[in-house]
């Protein structure tokens, strides 16, 4: 009867294990810009995990009081266990199997579970950790304040938060910050267009040296300035006479032209900012800006001249990435199947979105935001589904947005 009693409680010690670990992970696993999904929904346990995350400290010193504490009892009890089923006293026996069972079920496997569900979990189980934190508010109370207390008097041997805030966090203040009306949403186009393509390796924006116009150092200046007119390039690259592969400088048409026509370029040269080509567009832009140039000539990944970024063509070109146009397509009415970023501002493409998420009450700026709360989850990559018979292929998705999605139109011969 006794060990019967000790193993029912045990098996119960373990599932409130597995419920803490399970609830820590749903809960802190959830991306910021979803919390704001649940703030204010109107069913209760949506508006728990809001509750629960905007108070986070309280509530993961809660559940770590309580993991710890069921699971120190979780340990006396398996010695009991131990004690009664084989007859010996083995602490170290004990040690070996609490340590297996509570880490594989109380968890490896709730935490698991609760990363690829928390949007599940966290409702489910955000009642009983809001009660429970409610009774026990005076003993955290206690806890944390013995913890501040011990936090101020070694304050200053303890290492200070970086000031520094990571790119996604950024991501996700600029779209809390569009979707309360702080920031209009182009103004949250433009930010989030500049962020997301300004880590682009500069190879990618690059004039390549076969589409540039090199010409020998001793060019006399009236032959560059004909040569760059006939060819509409506004600069050109200076290579030495004895080795031709050798770029040795750059010369820009209104140098050229402030300069006497019949000296050689070689006087009039620019020395070239060399860059490899695997830097990033936004650190390169900062560069040639603090260093008062306006080009840098390219390197491969083996040094060898692979073209130029200047800063006209260069940006021009960057825009067209950052900002491609939405519009041109609908011109063709034939036009079916459009691929859309996650960030596309929906007021652009209303063309492309069926009656259905037009007429709801959803309010989202981006396509990412209305899709993601019309489902009620951030969709995986290679997710499908059906809105008023058009179709919605997630091309790439990570776990806090979609970053691409392609629509097909409904055909309206199929109704």
């Amino acid at each position: 009867m006794v060990l019967t009693l000790l193993i029912l409680v045990t098996i119960i010690f373990l599932g409130v294990s597995a419920f803490f670990s399970a609830s820590e992970t749903a809960l802190f696993s959830i991306p910021k810009e979803r919390v704001s999904f649940f703030e204010g929904n109107p069913k209760k346990s949506f508006n728990n995990v809001f509750q629960l995350l905007h108070d986070g400290q309280r509530t993961m010193l809660l559940i770590l009081l309580g993991n710890t504490f069921v699971n120190i009892t979780l340990t006396g009890l398996m010695y009991s266990l131990v004690n009664r089923i084989t007859g010996v006293q083995s602490p170290l026996l004990t040690l070996i199997i609490a340590t297996l069972i509570i880490v594989i079920f109380g968890e490896l496997l709730p935490k698991n579970i609760a990363l690829k569900n928390n949007e599940l979990i966290a409702p489910l189980f955000s009642p009983y950790l809001f009660h429970l934190k409610n009774i026990l508010s005076p003993v955290l109370a206690i806890t944390q304040s013995t913890n501040q207390f011990f936090l101020s008097r070694f304050r200053q041997h303890l290492r200070k938060p970086s000031p520094f805030i990571t790119l996604e966090e950024l991501k996700t203040g600029i779209v809390e910050s569009a979707r309360k009306g702080a920031i209009l949403s182009g103004e949250q186009k433009i930010i989030l267009g500049l962020l997301n393509e300004g880590v682009m390796p500069v190879r990618k924006l690059m004039i390549h040296r076969s589409l540039l116009q090199i010409i020998p150092e001793n060019t006399i200046v009236a032959s560059a300035i004909e040569k760059m007119v006939k060819e509409k390039q506004t600069f050109l690259l200076i290579r030495d006479v004895r080795y031709p592969e050798q770029v040795i400088g750059t010369v820009s048409l209104s140098k050229l032209m402030k300069a006497d026509r019949k000296i050689s370029v070689s006087k009039v040269i620019e020395p070239p900012v060399w860059v490899p080509e695997s830097v990033e567009i936004a650190e390169l832009v900062r560069f040639l800006l603090n260093t008062g140039n306006d080009k840098a000539c390219v390197l491969d990944e083996f040094g060898s001249f692979c073209g130029v970024f200047a800063l006209s063509t260069g940006m021009n070109k960057f825009l067209e990435v950052v900002f491609p146009l939405t519009a041109q397509p609908q011109r063709n009415a034939d036009i079916k199947t459009m691929m859309f970023s996650g960030a596309q501002d929906i007021g652009q493409i209303q063309a492309w979105l069926p009656e259905e998420l037009k007429n709801s009450d959803i309010e989202a700026r981006t396509l990412n935001g209305l899709l993601t709360n019309y489902i009620g989850k951030i969709p995986k990559t290679g997710d499908r589904f059906v809105i008023d018979g058009w179709d919605f292929y997630i091309i790439l998705a990570n776990p806090t947005k979609i970053e691409s999605v392609l629509i097909r139109k409904r055909n309206e011969d199929e109704y």
